[in-house]
């Protein structure tokens, strides 16, 4: 699995549990994204680093952080650590820190909230469908939100919405996933269709 390779700008990092909890906690509120990726050379108390995908034992990665700098950071659980089952995944802003950051914590922004409760959908399709390639098929759909602020809906073809439900303006937070493939990945992310809530129904 070398999504690094495959989608511009994305970082992946695996962390055991309890170094992710570390992690989280160590991550300062309105952090620099950009430092956060650069920031991930040496072991304290207070920072931690992240370790890119190849370098961890297999058999004790427990947690998958995908972040997308200035766009999203996702967190993804596996149950058992070392396994490929994801268990839970969340969404947040590169920019939130705290120990709330967790696959079943909820980001303070409505964005991605929204994104979380979606995502949860997504994660059990995959592995109600085809379990051993859940996760793979869950990290590529997680890639497709890195157009989240540029992509107009492909129903209403506007950037922003509002949504009924916050009264806020929120751009396309729904990504398909029951019709994703991840036989072509460029071609998936490209094609990607995207909704607003009030725009989007329910998957066929």
């Amino acid at each position: 699995m070398s999504l690094e390779k495959k989608v511009p700008n994305l970082k992946v990092f695996t962390y055991e549990r309890l170094d992710w909890l570390k992690r989280a906690s160590s991550l300062p509120a309105n952090e620099n994204p950009l430092e956060t990726v650069k920031d991930h050379s040496f072991h304290s108390s207070s920072k931690l680093r992240a370790t890119p995908l190849a370098d961890v034992a297999i058999d004790k990665v427990a947690v998958i952080e995908l972040l997308f700098p200035s766009v999203f950071r996702a967190v993804v659980s596996l149950h058992p650590a070392g396994s490929i089952d994801p268990d839970a995944v969340a969404f947040f802003s590169p920019e939130e820190g705290g120990s709330y950051i967790h696959a079943r914590g909820f980001s303070v922004y409505h964005v991605f909230k929204h994104i979380t409760e979606h995502a949860g959908l997504a994660l059990q399709y995959f592995l109600g469908v085809q379990a051993e390639t859940a996760l793979f098929s869950l990290l590529l759909w997680i890639c497709s939100y890195q157009t989240l602020f540029t992509k107009v809906c492909s129903k209403c073809e506007r950037l922003l919405a509002m949504d009924r439900q916050s009264a806020l303006l929120l751009p396309s937070v729904n990504r398909p996933y029951r019709q994703f493939s991840t036989s072509n990945i460029s071609s998936s992310l490209n094609l990607t269709e995207t909704y607003h809530v009030g725009c989007f129904t329910e998957e066929r």
